[in-house]
């Protein structure tokens, strides 16, 4: 009894694992780590939208387009109105053109007072603050900050167009996206349908 036992083990444990019954279990275990292989990934990218070429000018309906740096996603969306773009979690929502009605430091002290009164949320809500695009047509932003998440609101508008551009972020990819979110803002072009 002995002498068989030392037989049995004397086979290496990979060997003596392979025969006839293991080679069901064995492809089972292949096409599992082929789908998450093969399969998962690709779904996500269908899942996560448009990959953005750096560089290039996206249209967000027919007057305005801005140009994403690295990082943005699409969100393709067909029901939404609004061009939304994903980092990391933060999303940023655009408003095609419309026609402009007030001063940006009137709409953004607006949203600055609309937040500070949120009664769902109590956000600490900076001072509004204004800056210039590249196209050189004046914008004002204000942000706010909650526990756990953060968002800010850009104007920009060239006197007889405009648009509001929303980020939301939960605070832990706040410092991660927020340059990158300014910087689609401070591209914003307002370009009469003509894309540069």
């Amino acid at each position: 009894m002995a002498a068989a036992h030392q037989r049995r083990s004397a086979v290496p444990l990979s060997v003596a694992l392979l025969n006839k019954q293991s080679i069901g279990g064995a492809a089972a275990i292949l096409l599992c780590a082929l789908f998450f292989i093969v399969v998962v990934p690709a779904i996500n990218d269908s899942v996560q939208g448009e990959d953005l070429t750096v560089g290039t000018s996206l249209a967000v309906g027919e007057d305005l387009s801005v140009n994403p740096p690295p990082g943005w996603v699409l969100d393709e969306d067909p029901t939404a109105d609004s061009t939304i773009l994903i980092n990391s979690g933060a999303q940023m929502v655009i408003t095609p053109a419309t026609d402009a009605f007030t001063t940006v430091a009137d709409q953004i002290t607006t949203m600055a007072t609309s937040l500070a009164d949120d009664p769902d949320n109590s956000w600490v809500v900076t001072p509004p603050t204004t800056f210039v695009t590249t196209a050189g047509d004046p914008g004002a932003t204000v942000t706010a900050q909650s526990k756990e998440s953060a968002t800010q609101i850009w104007i920009v508008s060239n006197g007889d167009l405009q648009t509001t551009l929303v980020l939301s972020s939960p605070l832990a990819v706040w410092d991660g996206v927020v340059d990158s979110a300014n910087a689609i803002a401070a591209s914003v072009n307002f370009n009469g349908g003509q894309l540069p």
